[in-house]
């Protein structure tokens, strides 16, 4: 259910008021009185038009879901161009903006009588529209802001062959993207002993532009420093800022000649979520260049690259839904914002003190030391931790206390499993979110599974998925949540060989006697439990 909640003091404190919407097409021509008076904002859900009198009239504002600490965020954020109406600090009236629709207005800014266009109509009956608003719902997705840039390697060992392949992997990719200067924008960066950027971001908002600039990309030849070209991705190119989603695709197929972990841990830092293609390449440096073993493509030839588009793609469009933390310096959303879209191990320099955090997307895992150490404390996406006292309370029981300190920060895979190699979803963590034959962890000590309801994991001590453990009676299922291996297995931690889905699901029978009865059913084969929900 949509909601607002407005605040007589900053920081969301003082008295408050909330206005929750009884359905999509909503609004509020006069609040009651004592509740207009406003310093600051909270939008749960949904997106909100406000207005300073009643009726729809005065100063506007367009606020979406989030936190608005003081007035002057408020007029700085969510103001619309109506400068002509002075805001004095007062929201009078209130309006949903309908999800799926045409809103039509007969006044500018988005003010005064709305009629609401739900379905297509041949005839409009308003000839005093003034301004109007097309919302995309649920079912018409809102289109994604994305900067996508290319890293590839033109270093020598490359022949002019293998560069083709690897640009026509780029165009490929490139043309199932939706281009415009609005939405994804693709740009290209090439690099040996030095980089070259071939096109930055700005340059390109068509398909066929997009496709042409790549097909004019030469090889550089030379050797091979990523680290550099890591670098310059984070300081020269002109991406733009959050919410819009920041991408990086490294294609390689040699050992960088320079350190790549320092200049890639700044990159992730900055919000810039990385993916590594190598060709005939050792695993080892491509996961310390993506911090996330998910988003690393090991391939044998160039060839291969084809193969990988797909999954690559899907991949880079899924992960740009909003994944995103902010902490802050000073309780009540005040002070310092330290914005986190991926994974990061260390917090910037002088940027880790929190002493509350919005979790504006995705569900998060932050911790008291660096190297996702120390305390653990678990955020739920959507929640505002106020103060220390909320963030304490988020604390993972058993794993120590809140010290109001951001050292490192890790977001939770969805519809995956992870494994981490410490007590309480510590130290290194390995993901998973299809079958795994060969997974090799030694000393798994906590797991978090965010999948399905039906979905259950089953894991293995051996490859090939072989082999059953020496506790219960041998065989380790877990569907979605958080476990200390100790809590189950008498011991700190296990072996996981192999692992694969399971889809669990009850379907009706008859017993022996003839009485109506359930039978649990387990399954390889989602399809099934697919069909069975029907």
């Amino acid at each position: 259910m949509a909601s607002i909640t407005l605040y007589d003091q900053e920081g969301f404190r003082g008295d408050e008021h909330e206005v929750k919407a009884s359905g999509d097409e909503f609004s509020v021509a006069e609040l009651e009185e004592g509740a207009s008076s406003v310093a600051s904002i909270y939008v749960t859900k949904g997106t909100w038009l406000a207005f300073g009198r009643n009726n729809y009239k005065g100063a506007s504002f367009w606020l979406k879901p989030g936190g608005y600490p003081t007035a002057a965020s408020i007029a700085n954020t969510g103001q619309t161009p109506a400068v002509e109406a002075t805001w004095t600090h007062e929201v009078r009236s209130l309006r949903l903006i309908t999800p799926d629709s045409l809103m039509l207005f007969d006044d500018n800014y988005y003010r005064g009588e709305c009629e609401i266009l739900l379905e297509s109509a041949r005839t409009i009956e308003r000839s005093d529209c003034k301004s109007l608003i097309i919302e995309s719902g649920p079912g018409t997705p809102a289109k994604t802001e994305l900067d996508l840039v290319f890293v590839i390697d033109g270093s020598g060992s490359i022949s002019s062959v293998s560069f083709g392949s690897v640009m026509k992997f780029a165009a490929d990719m490139s043309l199932r993207l939706d281009i415009s200067a609005t939405t994804t924008r693709v740009g290209m960066v090439q690099y040996s002993t030095n980089v070259t950027p071939e096109f930055m971001l700005k340059e390109h908002t068509t398909k066929k532009s997009v496709e042409k600039a790549i097909g004019d990309v030469k090889r550089l030849g030379g050797g091979t420093n990523t680290g550099k070209a890591l670098k310059f991705v984070r300081t020269e190119m002109d991406w733009r800022d959050p919410p819009t989603k920041r991408v990086a695709i490294v294609v390689t197929d040699g050992k960088s000649q320079d350190d790549v972990g320092t200049p890639a841990t700044a990159l992730r830092q900055a919000g810039v979520v990385l993916y590594a293609v190598g060709v005939g390449l050792p695993t080892d440096e491509l996961k310390e260049i993506t911090g996330d073993p998910t988003k690393v493509y090991a391939l044998n030839s160039y060839d291969e690259l084809q193969d990988i588009i797909q999954d690559i793609s899907n991949s880079v469009v899924e992960g740009s839904t909003n994944v995103h933390l902010d902490c802050y310096s000073r309780e009540r959303l005040t002070g310092d914002k330290t914005t986190y879209t991926a994974d990061a191990p260390t917090a910037p320099p002088r940027r880790n003190t929190c002493h509350s955090a919005n979790v504006i997307g995705g569900e998060w895992l932050m911790y008291t030391a660096d190297n996702y150490s120390g305390t653990t404390v678990h955020l739920k996406e959507g929640k505002i931790y106020i103060d220390d006292n909320e963030l304490h309370g988020a604390v993972v029981h058993g794993s120590g206390s809140w010290n109001s300190q951001a050292r490192s920060v890790r977001y939770i895979r969805q519809n995956a499993i992870t494994l981490f190699d410490q007590s309480f979803y510590r130290g290194s963590a390995a993901y998973n979110d299809r079958n795994n034959d060969n997974v090799q962890m030694l000393d798994c000590a906590s797991i978090i599974v965010r999948d399905d309801p039906w979905c259950y994991w089953q894991l293995y001590p051996l490859g090939q998925y072989q082999g059953k453990y020496d506790f219960g009676d041998g065989n380790l299922m877990l569907g979605p949540g958080m476990y200390n291996v100790e809590s189950f297995a008498n011991k700190k931690a296990i072996n996981v060989g192999s692992m694969k889905r399971k889809y669990i699901w009850c379907k009706p029978s008859v017993s022996r006697s003839g009485d109506a009865a359930t039978e649990l059913v387990i399954s390889d084969d989602k399809s099934e439990v697919q069909q069975a929900k029907q």
